[in-house]
Order: structure tokens, then sequence, then C-alpha cells
């Protein structure tokens, strides 16, 4: 079990609570029929995100025996063969078409669920191997993920929240490169895309969409729109908090190495996860209040 636990990846399950998103800040979280639409999409698009993981590392599992990291995943190092993980992947789909079905907004949902199938597929054949594609297409994918949550409880997702989320992700998908580039150092089992990565290239990448999301999101917070919605303007309390939020993560980054695996360093950093606490009781508040 523990191996299967490994090879899906439940952990980076933390990257699928963006669903929650939509429910949160359209002021329906304590709309029951909707939040059990919420949890159901979410967790059908978990086992989905678990079988691309599992069809990914299949491809990869040749390649992956050659880097010092991943020769222990479980496919990589034969504890689990190929063909039991494909058909593992299947089970999955099922399972989270399942799950769409009952949904009561199903067709929408699952258009986004096809959308993030079929670029997945495509970054793992092509578009993992194109400089700066590899980086937008993680970041879609968070976009994808807001979207489905909105698409879940049919509701419209802020042109604001699509901003942030682009720039916060696309920002994390650099320092992902960058850490990976660190650690790689020329070594023949690197990805093939670091070869077209420089430190001067990602630095500047960082810094573009570290301020990119820093601005939207106070943009966000200001806007007379927002503060009409919500019936208040103390959401701009919550600027100091993203903003170290972005700084903790970028230390974590460039002085303690770490970022190859955003989901882990969020989930293990105490700093990270007291400023994900404190911005989502801030955030509450302004919205329930």
């Amino acid at each position: 079990m523990k191996e299967w636990i490994r090879a899906i990846r439940v952990h980076q399950w933390s990257k699928n609570f963006l669903l929650f998103a939509a429910l949160i800040f359209a002021k329906k979280l304590d709309d029951l029929p909707l939040a059990l639409q919420a949890v159901l999409a979410f967790f059908s698009f978990c086992l989905l995100s678990s079988a691309v993981y599992l069809f990914n590392d299949v491809i990869d599992a040749d390649k992956d025996r050659l880097h010092p990291k991943k020769q222990n995943r479980p496919i990589a190092s034969g504890r689990i063969s190929k063909k039991t993980a494909l058909f593992a992947a299947a089970v999955l789909v099922a399972a989270s078409v399942t799950g769409v079905v009952c949904l009561d907004n199903s067709s929408a949902f699952a258009l986004i669920l096809t959308c993030y199938l079929l670029l997945n597929i495509s970054y793992t054949f092509i578009l993992k191997k194109t400089v700066v594609a590899d980086v937008i297409v993680i970041a879609v994918g968070f976009l994808l993920r807001v979207q489905a949550g909105g698409a879940a409880i049919d509701v419209r997702i802020s042109h604001w929240l699509i901003l942030c989320t682009f720039f916060t992700a696309t920002f994390l998908a650099c320092c992902k490169r960058r850490s990976e580039l660190a650690l790689a150092e020329g070594s023949p089992e690197a990805r093939e895309v670091l070869a077209h990565y420089s430190f001067q290239m990602l630095d500047v990448l960082v810094a573009i969409t570290a301020s990119s999301s820093i601005m939207t999101y106070a943009l966000y917070s200001v806007a007379t729109e927002t503060q009409k919605y919500f019936g208040s303007a103390d959401l701009i309390y919550t600027i100091p908090v993203v903003l170290f939020g972005l700084g903790r993560y970028t230390y974590l980054v460039y002085e303690r190495k770490a970022g190859e695996d955003p989901a882990a360093v969020i989930l293990k950093d105490p700093g990270i996860i007291a400023a994900v606490l404190i911005w989502l009781g801030i955030a509450l508040y302004v919205v329930y209040g």
C-alpha cells in the first residue's frame, strides 16, 4: 500500500484544493449541497491527476532509473510493474468519470477534465521538452483546477483570480526549474529542457512572475468590485501575508536549495504553512465575517 501511495503521489493532491477557491470566494461555503459537489469534484480531479502521474512514470521509467532520486520511484525501481501501473491508471480514470457523472454540472466539469488530461499527455510527449512552454503548461494546469471548481458549482471565476493563479503557478514552476537546474549541473539524467535554461534566464522569470503575482493580488484586493462584492476593504490586510509567503518560498529555493517538488515544500515548511493558515483565516473573515 505504501508503494501505491507513493506511485499515485497523494501528497500532490494538495494542489487540487484550488478547486475550493470558487466555493469560498463565491460565498457558498455554507451551502451544503454545493459544498458536497465541490468535494466530489475534488476527489474526481485527484483520481484523474493520479492516473496521469502513473502514466507519466510508465513513459519515463527508463530515464528515471538514471536519476539519483527518481530511480527510487515505485515504477522506475520495478516494485510496481508498468503493466500493473497502466491498469491502475485505467481504473482511476474510470473512478474519476464515475464521480463526474454524479455532478449536477457534469458536462462543463468533464470538459475541463478532458482538457487537463489532453494537456498532460501533450506535456509528457512534447511540451515538457519545449523551453518556457513547459512552465506555462504547469501553470495552465493550476488554472484548470480553479476553473474546474467553478464548473462543479456552476460559478463564474473572477478574472482577478485567474490572473493571480496563473502568475503564482508560473512562479512556482520557474522556481522548480531553477532548483532542478541547480541539482542537475550538466548531468546526463537531467531533464532535456534544462539544457535550454540558464540561471540568469530563470532568475528573470522568477522575478517577473513573483512581481506579477503580488501586483495582481494587490490590485484585486483594492478593486472597487472586490470591496463591493465582499462588503469590506479588509482583504488588503492579507497582502503582507502573501508577500511573506512568496518571499519565504524564494528563500527556500535560493538559500535552502529546495523547490524541486513545490507541493512537498509547501506542506513541510512551517513558515509557509503559517502564512497559508493566516491568509485563509483573514480571507474567510473578510468573505463571511
